[in-house]
Protein backbone atom coordinates (compact mmCIF):
# COMPACT_ATOMS: atom_id res chain seq x y z
CA UNK A 1 0.00 0.00 0.00
CA UNK A 2 2.66 2.48 0.86
CA UNK A 3 4.35 1.80 -2.60
CA UNK A 4 1.29 2.55 -4.84
CA UNK A 5 1.16 5.90 -2.88
CA UNK A 6 4.61 6.50 -3.33
CA UNK A 7 3.79 5.44 -6.61
CA UNK A 8 0.61 7.73 -7.50
CA UNK A 9 2.42 10.53 -5.46
CA UNK A 10 5.71 10.56 -7.48
CA UNK A 11 3.05 9.90 -10.87
CA UNK A 12 5.78 7.05 -11.48
CA UNK A 13 3.14 6.19 -14.01
CA UNK A 14 5.15 8.50 -16.37
CA UNK A 15 7.42 5.67 -16.94
CA UNK A 16 4.95 3.69 -18.62
CA UNK A 17 5.30 2.92 -22.40
CA UNK A 18 1.85 3.42 -22.93
CA UNK A 19 1.50 6.90 -21.50
CA UNK A 20 4.94 7.76 -23.15
CA UNK A 21 4.07 6.85 -26.37
CA UNK A 22 1.94 10.41 -26.06
CA UNK A 23 4.30 12.43 -24.56
CA UNK A 24 7.55 13.95 -25.55
CA UNK A 25 9.90 12.78 -22.58
CA UNK A 26 11.35 8.75 -22.65
CA UNK A 27 12.23 6.81 -20.16
CA UNK A 28 15.37 5.15 -20.96
CA UNK A 29 15.71 2.57 -23.47
CA UNK A 30 16.84 0.09 -21.46
CA UNK A 31 13.88 0.34 -19.41
CA UNK A 32 11.51 0.27 -22.47
CA UNK A 33 13.00 -3.16 -23.57
CA UNK A 34 13.16 -4.42 -20.30
CA UNK A 35 9.32 -3.56 -19.91
CA UNK A 36 8.25 -5.19 -23.37
CA UNK A 37 10.36 -8.00 -23.92
CA UNK A 38 12.00 -9.37 -20.66
CA UNK A 39 9.14 -9.29 -18.26
CA UNK A 40 6.77 -10.44 -20.90
CA UNK A 41 7.70 -14.05 -20.40
CA UNK A 42 6.79 -13.84 -17.08
CA UNK A 43 3.14 -11.84 -18.18
CA UNK A 44 2.58 -14.79 -20.35
CA UNK A 45 2.91 -17.13 -17.95
CA UNK A 46 1.31 -15.89 -15.02
CA UNK A 47 -1.93 -15.47 -17.97
CA UNK A 48 -1.75 -19.09 -18.47
CA UNK A 49 -1.98 -19.68 -15.04
CA UNK A 50 -4.90 -17.52 -14.66
CA UNK A 51 -6.53 -19.36 -16.40
CA UNK A 52 -6.06 -22.31 -15.88
CA UNK A 53 -6.64 -21.99 -12.46
CA UNK A 54 -10.59 -20.33 -13.06
CA UNK A 55 -11.13 -22.75 -15.95
CA UNK A 56 -10.72 -25.96 -13.44
CA UNK A 57 -12.10 -23.96 -10.96
CA UNK A 58 -14.90 -23.06 -12.95
CA UNK A 59 -15.54 -26.47 -13.87
CA UNK A 60 -15.55 -28.14 -10.60
CA UNK A 61 -17.48 -26.17 -8.93
CA UNK A 62 -19.95 -26.06 -11.46
CA UNK A 63 -19.86 -30.45 -11.39
CA UNK A 64 -20.38 -30.21 -7.85
CA UNK A 65 -23.60 -27.73 -8.00
CA UNK A 66 -20.92 -24.89 -5.92
CA UNK A 67 -19.99 -22.07 -7.94
CA UNK A 68 -20.33 -19.27 -5.88
CA UNK A 69 -19.17 -15.66 -6.12
CA UNK A 70 -16.90 -16.84 -2.96
CA UNK A 71 -15.23 -19.70 -4.99
CA UNK A 72 -14.30 -17.30 -7.58
CA UNK A 73 -12.69 -15.17 -4.83
CA UNK A 74 -10.62 -17.60 -3.45
CA UNK A 75 -9.36 -18.46 -7.27
CA UNK A 76 -8.53 -14.94 -7.33
CA UNK A 77 -6.87 -14.75 -4.12
CA UNK A 78 -4.63 -17.76 -5.35
CA UNK A 79 -4.19 -15.94 -8.79
CA UNK A 80 -3.27 -12.50 -7.03
CA UNK A 81 0.02 -14.30 -4.73
CA UNK A 82 1.30 -16.81 -7.32
CA UNK A 83 1.65 -14.16 -10.02
CA UNK A 84 -0.27 -10.90 -10.00
CA UNK A 85 1.59 -10.10 -6.24
CA UNK A 86 4.61 -10.95 -7.97
CA UNK A 87 4.62 -8.88 -10.45
CA UNK A 88 3.63 -5.91 -9.22
CA UNK A 89 6.62 -5.78 -6.62
CA UNK A 90 9.11 -6.88 -9.27
CA UNK A 91 7.87 -3.68 -12.01
CA UNK A 92 7.45 -0.98 -8.75
CA UNK A 93 10.92 -1.89 -7.31
CA UNK A 94 12.39 -1.45 -11.35
CA UNK A 95 10.51 1.97 -11.34
CA UNK A 96 12.32 2.90 -8.02
CA UNK A 97 15.72 2.08 -9.54
CA UNK A 98 15.21 3.89 -12.37
CA UNK A 99 14.14 6.93 -10.86
CA UNK A 100 17.85 6.19 -9.12
CA UNK A 101 16.56 6.08 -6.00
CA UNK A 102 19.03 5.31 -3.08
CA UNK A 103 19.01 2.33 -0.91
CA UNK A 104 22.19 1.98 0.67
CA UNK A 105 20.60 2.98 3.96
CA UNK A 106 17.70 1.12 4.18
CA UNK A 107 19.55 -2.19 3.21
CA UNK A 108 22.23 -1.21 6.58
CA UNK A 109 19.06 -0.96 8.27
CA UNK A 110 17.80 -4.39 7.06
CA UNK A 111 21.06 -6.03 8.04
CA UNK A 112 20.62 -4.68 11.29
CA UNK A 113 16.95 -5.46 11.79
CA UNK A 114 18.43 -9.08 10.85
CA UNK A 115 20.71 -9.70 13.44
CA UNK A 116 18.46 -8.15 16.06
CA UNK A 117 15.51 -11.07 14.67
CA UNK A 118 18.83 -13.75 15.26
CA UNK A 119 19.32 -12.61 18.01
CA UNK A 120 15.61 -13.15 19.56
CA UNK A 121 15.38 -16.34 17.67
CA UNK A 122 18.86 -17.66 19.48
CA UNK A 123 17.05 -16.06 22.71
CA UNK A 124 13.28 -18.06 21.93
CA UNK A 125 15.16 -21.39 21.00
CA UNK A 126 16.52 -21.56 24.53
CA UNK A 127 14.05 -19.86 26.64
CA UNK A 128 11.22 -20.48 24.89
CA UNK A 129 9.86 -17.05 24.76
CA UNK A 130 6.92 -15.76 22.86
CA UNK A 131 6.47 -12.21 22.26
CA UNK A 132 4.26 -12.39 19.02
CA UNK A 133 1.72 -13.15 22.12
CA UNK A 134 2.63 -11.04 24.68
CA UNK A 135 5.78 -10.32 27.18
CA UNK A 136 5.05 -13.25 29.70
CA UNK A 137 3.82 -15.58 27.16
CA UNK A 138 5.98 -19.05 26.12
CA UNK A 139 6.09 -20.89 22.92
CA UNK A 140 3.48 -24.46 23.79
CA UNK A 141 4.91 -27.52 24.53
CA UNK A 142 4.79 -29.21 20.90
CA UNK A 143 7.57 -26.57 20.15
CA UNK A 144 9.79 -28.50 22.52
CA UNK A 145 12.55 -31.06 20.64
CA UNK A 146 15.31 -32.46 22.05
CA UNK A 147 15.77 -30.27 25.01
CA UNK A 148 15.22 -26.99 22.73
CA UNK A 149 12.48 -25.02 21.50
CA UNK A 150 11.80 -24.71 17.40
CA UNK A 151 11.98 -21.02 16.62
CA UNK A 152 9.85 -19.25 14.74
CA UNK A 153 10.96 -15.59 15.42
CA UNK A 154 7.88 -13.01 14.98
CA UNK A 155 6.13 -15.55 12.60
CA UNK A 156 3.54 -18.15 13.37
CA UNK A 157 5.43 -21.06 12.36
CA UNK A 158 9.08 -22.71 12.83
CA UNK A 159 8.74 -24.40 9.24
CA UNK A 160 7.27 -21.22 7.48
CA UNK A 161 9.64 -19.07 9.23
CA UNK A 162 12.69 -22.09 7.71
CA UNK A 163 11.46 -21.72 4.38
CA UNK A 164 11.64 -18.08 4.31
CA UNK A 165 15.51 -17.60 5.72
CA UNK A 166 16.55 -20.39 2.92
CA UNK A 167 15.13 -18.22 0.30
CA UNK A 168 16.82 -15.14 1.82
CA UNK A 169 20.14 -16.89 2.93
CA UNK A 170 20.53 -18.63 -0.93
CA UNK A 171 19.84 -14.70 -2.21
CA UNK A 172 22.25 -13.42 -0.19
CA UNK A 173 24.94 -16.41 -0.60
CA UNK A 174 24.42 -15.92 -4.45
CA UNK A 175 24.82 -12.06 -4.55
CA UNK A 176 28.30 -12.16 -2.00
CA UNK A 177 29.90 -14.87 -3.33
CA UNK A 178 28.68 -16.34 -6.99
CA UNK A 179 29.05 -12.91 -8.66
CA UNK A 180 32.42 -11.14 -10.22
CA UNK A 181 34.64 -12.51 -7.72
CA UNK A 182 33.46 -16.21 -7.70
CA UNK A 183 36.33 -17.34 -9.31
CA UNK A 184 38.59 -16.49 -6.24
CA UNK A 185 38.78 -18.24 -3.11
CA UNK A 186 36.41 -18.61 -0.64
CA UNK A 187 37.56 -16.79 1.62
CA UNK A 188 38.97 -13.89 -0.75
CA UNK A 189 35.73 -13.31 -1.84
CA UNK A 190 34.60 -13.34 2.12
CA UNK A 191 37.01 -10.56 2.47
CA UNK A 192 35.46 -8.84 -0.61
CA UNK A 193 32.12 -8.51 0.07
CA UNK A 194 29.73 -5.88 1.79
CA UNK A 195 29.71 -6.19 5.49
CA UNK A 196 26.18 -5.37 6.15
CA UNK A 197 25.05 -7.53 3.64
CA UNK A 198 27.86 -10.45 5.22
CA UNK A 199 26.06 -9.58 8.07
CA UNK A 200 22.28 -10.14 7.09
CA UNK A 201 24.03 -13.46 5.33
CA UNK A 202 25.20 -14.86 8.84
CA UNK A 203 21.92 -13.91 10.88
CA UNK A 204 19.47 -15.54 7.93
CA UNK A 205 21.47 -18.92 7.92
CA UNK A 206 21.78 -19.23 11.80
CA UNK A 207 17.62 -17.83 11.76
CA UNK A 208 17.41 -20.81 9.75
CA UNK A 209 19.40 -23.35 11.46
CA UNK A 210 17.63 -21.83 14.73
CA UNK A 211 14.06 -23.59 13.19
CA UNK A 212 15.20 -26.59 13.79
CA UNK A 213 13.59 -27.56 10.01
CA UNK A 214 15.45 -30.38 8.29
CA UNK A 215 14.55 -29.82 4.70
CA UNK A 216 15.33 -26.14 4.06
CA UNK A 217 18.29 -26.21 6.42
CA UNK A 218 19.71 -29.28 4.37
CA UNK A 219 18.55 -28.37 1.16
CA UNK A 220 20.28 -24.55 2.14
CA UNK A 221 23.45 -26.58 2.52
CA UNK A 222 23.24 -28.86 -0.47
CA UNK A 223 23.22 -26.09 -3.09
CA UNK A 224 25.72 -24.07 -1.69
CA UNK A 225 28.08 -27.29 -1.66
CA UNK A 226 26.65 -27.87 -5.29
CA UNK A 227 27.53 -24.61 -6.46
CA UNK A 228 31.11 -24.51 -5.13
CA UNK A 229 31.57 -27.55 -6.73
CA UNK A 230 33.61 -26.74 -9.23
CA UNK A 231 35.70 -24.07 -7.23
CA UNK A 232 39.62 -24.18 -6.69
CA UNK A 233 41.32 -26.84 -4.26
CA UNK A 234 41.66 -23.72 -1.72
CA UNK A 235 37.63 -23.38 -1.82
CA UNK A 236 37.22 -26.99 -0.95
CA UNK A 237 39.34 -26.91 2.02
CA UNK A 238 37.55 -24.21 3.27
CA UNK A 239 34.16 -25.95 2.52
CA UNK A 240 35.32 -29.32 4.58
CA UNK A 241 36.21 -27.51 7.23
CA UNK A 242 33.32 -24.88 7.67
CA UNK A 243 31.08 -28.24 6.95
CA UNK A 244 32.88 -30.70 9.69
CA UNK A 245 32.94 -27.79 12.24
CA UNK A 246 29.38 -26.72 11.85
CA UNK A 247 28.43 -30.59 12.02
CA UNK A 248 30.31 -30.61 15.38
CA UNK A 249 28.41 -27.68 16.69
CA UNK A 250 25.34 -29.33 15.72
CA UNK A 251 26.64 -32.21 17.61
CA UNK A 252 27.14 -30.30 20.73
CA UNK A 253 23.87 -27.99 20.50
CA UNK A 254 22.05 -31.63 19.80
CA UNK A 255 18.75 -29.87 18.41
CA UNK A 256 18.63 -30.11 15.31
CA UNK A 257 20.73 -32.90 14.49
CA UNK A 258 18.98 -35.09 16.70
CA UNK A 259 16.16 -34.42 14.52
CA UNK A 260 17.87 -35.79 11.25
CA UNK A 261 18.77 -38.94 13.75
CA UNK A 262 14.97 -39.39 14.56
CA UNK A 263 14.20 -40.14 11.43
CA UNK A 264 17.03 -43.46 10.86
CA UNK A 265 16.42 -44.49 14.61
CA UNK A 266 12.85 -44.17 14.54
CA UNK A 267 11.46 -48.27 15.11
CA UNK A 268 7.96 -47.42 13.93
CA UNK A 269 6.64 -47.92 10.51
CA UNK A 270 7.89 -45.86 7.46
CA UNK A 271 4.72 -43.95 7.22
CA UNK A 272 5.26 -42.89 11.18
CA UNK A 273 8.57 -41.64 10.91
CA UNK A 274 7.79 -39.52 7.64
CA UNK A 275 3.56 -38.73 7.57
CA UNK A 276 4.10 -36.55 3.87
CA UNK A 277 4.08 -41.02 2.26
CA UNK A 278 0.67 -40.85 3.96
CA UNK A 279 -0.27 -37.40 2.56
CA UNK A 280 1.69 -37.96 -0.77
CA UNK A 281 -0.66 -41.26 -1.26
CA UNK A 282 -3.30 -39.47 -0.55
CA UNK A 283 -3.45 -36.67 -3.05
CA UNK A 284 -1.82 -38.92 -5.74
CA UNK A 285 -4.66 -40.98 -5.28
CA UNK A 286 -7.37 -37.96 -5.63
CA UNK A 287 -4.91 -37.28 -8.83
CA UNK A 288 -5.91 -40.77 -10.53
CA UNK A 289 -9.47 -40.62 -10.26
CA UNK A 290 -9.89 -36.71 -11.48
CA UNK A 291 -7.14 -37.08 -13.77
CA UNK A 292 -7.83 -33.56 -15.87
CA UNK A 293 -8.83 -31.11 -13.69
CA UNK A 294 -8.61 -32.37 -9.79
CA UNK A 295 -11.16 -32.23 -7.41
CA UNK A 296 -11.66 -28.24 -7.27
CA UNK A 297 -9.47 -26.12 -5.65
CA UNK A 298 -12.64 -25.13 -3.84
CA UNK A 299 -12.98 -28.35 -2.23
CA UNK A 300 -9.97 -29.53 -1.57
CA UNK A 301 -10.35 -29.95 2.31
CA UNK A 302 -13.55 -32.00 2.01
CA UNK A 303 -12.10 -34.36 -0.61
CA UNK A 304 -9.04 -35.07 1.08
CA UNK A 305 -10.61 -36.02 4.38
CA UNK A 306 -13.09 -38.53 2.01
CA UNK A 307 -9.72 -39.99 0.40
CA UNK A 308 -7.96 -40.16 4.16
CA UNK A 309 -11.20 -42.52 5.31
CA UNK A 310 -11.56 -44.76 2.25
CA UNK A 311 -8.12 -45.09 1.78
CA UNK A 312 -7.96 -46.54 5.59
CA UNK A 313 -6.28 -43.73 7.49
CA UNK A 314 -9.50 -42.46 9.04
CA UNK A 315 -7.27 -42.87 12.50
CA UNK A 316 -4.29 -41.32 11.18
CA UNK A 317 -3.21 -38.57 13.36
CA UNK A 318 -2.40 -35.73 10.88
CA UNK A 319 -5.02 -35.52 8.38
CA UNK A 320 -2.85 -32.73 6.12
CA UNK A 321 -2.15 -31.35 2.92
CA UNK A 322 0.03 -32.80 0.23
CA UNK A 323 3.10 -30.74 1.33
CA UNK A 324 3.98 -31.43 -1.87
CA UNK A 325 3.22 -28.19 -4.34
CA UNK A 326 3.06 -30.61 -7.59
CA UNK A 327 0.89 -33.65 -6.26
CA UNK A 328 -0.94 -30.72 -4.27
CA UNK A 329 -1.88 -28.82 -7.59
CA UNK A 330 -2.22 -31.84 -9.82
CA UNK A 331 -5.14 -33.32 -6.76
CA UNK A 332 -6.90 -30.68 -6.62
CA UNK A 333 -6.20 -28.84 -10.04
CA UNK A 334 -5.33 -31.96 -12.58
CA UNK A 335 -3.26 -31.52 -15.37
CA UNK A 336 -4.86 -28.39 -16.08
CA UNK A 337 -3.94 -26.69 -13.26
CA UNK A 338 -0.13 -28.26 -12.96
CA UNK A 339 0.29 -27.01 -16.54
CA UNK A 340 -0.62 -23.25 -14.87
CA UNK A 341 1.85 -23.40 -11.99
CA UNK A 342 4.45 -24.41 -14.78
CA UNK A 343 3.67 -21.92 -16.64
CA UNK A 344 4.69 -19.00 -13.65
CA UNK A 345 7.70 -20.51 -12.95
CA UNK A 346 8.98 -20.91 -16.36
CA UNK A 347 8.33 -17.36 -16.95
CA UNK A 348 10.00 -16.15 -14.04
CA UNK A 349 12.60 -18.29 -15.13
CA UNK A 350 13.35 -16.60 -18.30
CA UNK A 351 11.95 -13.52 -17.62
CA UNK A 352 14.67 -12.74 -14.89
CA UNK A 353 17.44 -14.76 -16.80
CA UNK A 354 16.72 -12.20 -19.95
CA UNK A 355 17.46 -9.28 -17.00
CA UNK A 356 20.04 -10.28 -15.16
CA UNK A 357 21.87 -12.10 -18.03
CA UNK A 358 24.97 -9.64 -18.29
CA UNK A 359 25.40 -9.14 -13.94
CA UNK A 360 27.25 -12.64 -13.96
CA UNK A 361 25.40 -13.72 -10.78
CA UNK A 362 23.76 -16.75 -10.05
CA UNK A 363 21.58 -15.26 -7.11
CA UNK A 364 18.55 -15.88 -8.60
CA UNK A 365 18.96 -18.59 -10.05
CA UNK A 366 19.82 -20.15 -7.02
CA UNK A 367 16.59 -19.41 -5.47
CA UNK A 368 14.91 -20.35 -8.38
CA UNK A 369 16.26 -23.83 -7.52
CA UNK A 370 15.77 -23.90 -4.25
CA UNK A 371 11.77 -22.77 -4.74
CA UNK A 372 11.30 -25.96 -7.21
CA UNK A 373 12.93 -28.46 -4.73
CA UNK A 374 11.14 -26.79 -1.96
CA UNK A 375 8.06 -27.89 -3.04
CA UNK A 376 8.81 -31.12 -2.80
CA UNK A 377 8.03 -31.25 0.22
CA UNK A 378 6.10 -28.50 1.64
CA UNK A 379 2.97 -26.21 -0.46
CA UNK A 380 5.22 -23.69 -0.92
CA UNK A 381 3.64 -21.95 -4.45
CA UNK A 382 0.64 -22.07 -2.09
CA UNK A 383 1.85 -20.73 1.22
CA UNK A 384 1.36 -16.89 1.27
CA UNK A 385 4.06 -16.46 3.55
CA UNK A 386 6.61 -17.98 1.29
CA UNK A 387 5.16 -16.49 -1.94
CA UNK A 388 5.83 -12.84 0.20
CA UNK A 389 9.55 -14.07 0.46
CA UNK A 390 9.92 -15.29 -2.86
CA UNK A 391 8.68 -12.48 -4.45
CA UNK A 392 10.28 -9.79 -2.61
CA UNK A 393 13.64 -11.95 -3.11
CA UNK A 394 13.54 -11.66 -6.78
CA UNK A 395 12.18 -7.71 -6.48
CA UNK A 396 15.18 -6.60 -4.20
CA UNK A 397 17.84 -8.50 -6.01
CA UNK A 398 18.86 -5.82 -8.27
CA UNK A 399 19.20 -3.34 -5.57
CA UNK A 400 21.12 -6.09 -3.07
CA UNK A 401 23.30 -6.51 -6.22
CA UNK A 402 24.12 -3.07 -7.25
CA UNK A 403 24.99 -2.32 -3.53
CA UNK A 404 27.15 -5.45 -3.44
CA UNK A 405 28.84 -4.37 -6.65
CA UNK A 406 29.76 -0.97 -5.65
CA UNK A 407 31.40 -2.05 -2.89
CA UNK A 408 33.50 -4.04 -5.09
CA UNK A 409 34.20 -1.66 -7.40
CA UNK A 410 35.65 0.61 -3.63
CA UNK A 411 37.46 -2.58 -2.70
Amino acid sequence: ALILIWFLYRKAWVYLPFYQKHQKTKSSPKFQALFHADLSAMVIGILISALCVMATTIFTATLSGNLTWSTGLEAARLIGKQGIYGFFLIYIFTILKTCHVKFQSNFKLLSILLALNCLYMIIQRYWGIDWIHGFSTTLPPNRLSHGVYRASGLMAHPLTQGYNMMIFTLLLYGILFRGPTKKMSLYQRWKAANPYLKIAFCSTFLSLYTTGSRWPLALTVSIIIIFEARMSLASWKAIVVGLCLFICLAFLEKGTINRYIEIINDSQNIEHTIPRIVFWKIHWDMFLDHPLIGVGYHHRKTASMDYYHKLGYANHKRKYSAHNIYLQTLADSGTIGLIGILSIIIGVFVSINKIYSDNHNDGLRIVMIACLAAGIMQNTLRDSEFLYSFWMSIAIYPILLQINNHHLAKW
